[in-house]
């Protein structure tokens, strides 16, 4: 789909949401917004927006790594976070989230397949997760990889600035000196 909305933020209108499968090897479950942006977002102000005939959406994949975040996200929007079926419309739809106005952020990004060909990415503005944490596991695989390496480079007697530039200067003869 090419560019239609400029990169920002909107206020977008809920038309439908569900659930669906990505077309890839690992067959990635999604939760979806569709909809249309109402309202273009500049600093504190909202303008009233004609985001065209077109519905856009906004795709959560669901994997093991992004679970948390994409329930915060969801949760962000009224859901209880209880079970993905409370968003099912095809369910009891104990969260319906249709006719709701929410803020999303568009970007734009090159297509796979094409680099020169744009397209537009919808998706929750801000992050729903706190600061990340440093997995001190890594930490260690990294010096069970690379520990012999970083202790011979550390034996080694750094050199510094001033020292390469006092071996030029010596090895130069003074009328050869630039400062």
């Amino acid at each position: 789909m090419a560019t239609y909305n400029d990169p920002g933020l909107y206020d977008f209108q809920v038309i439908s949401q569900g659930f669906g499968h990505a077309k890839n090897e690992k067959n990635t479950p999604y939760f979806f917004l569709e909809g249309k942006p109402v309202g273009r977002v500049e600093g504190e102000e909202v303008y009233q927006y004609d985001g065209g005939e077109y519905l856009r959406t906004i795709t959560f994949y669901i994997t093991e790594n992004t679970t948390d975040f994409v329930v915060d996200q969801v949760m962000s929007l009224g859901w209880d976070g209880q079970k993905w079926a409370d968003l099912d419309p095809s369910e009891s739809l104990k969260c319906d989230l249709r006719g709701k106005v929410i803020r999303a952020r568009c970007n734009h990004k090159a297509s796979m397949k094409d680099q020169s060909k744009l397209f537009e990415e919808w998706s929750l503005p801000g992050a729903a997760r706190g600061p990340q944490e440093s997995e001190a596991s890594v930490a260690r695989k990294l010096d069970g990889l690379y520990g012999k390496q970083m202790k011979k480079k550390a034996g080694a007697k750094p050199r510094t600035l001033s020292r390469e530039l006092a071996e030029e200067a010596a090895a130069m003869g003074a009328e050869d000196v630039p400062f």
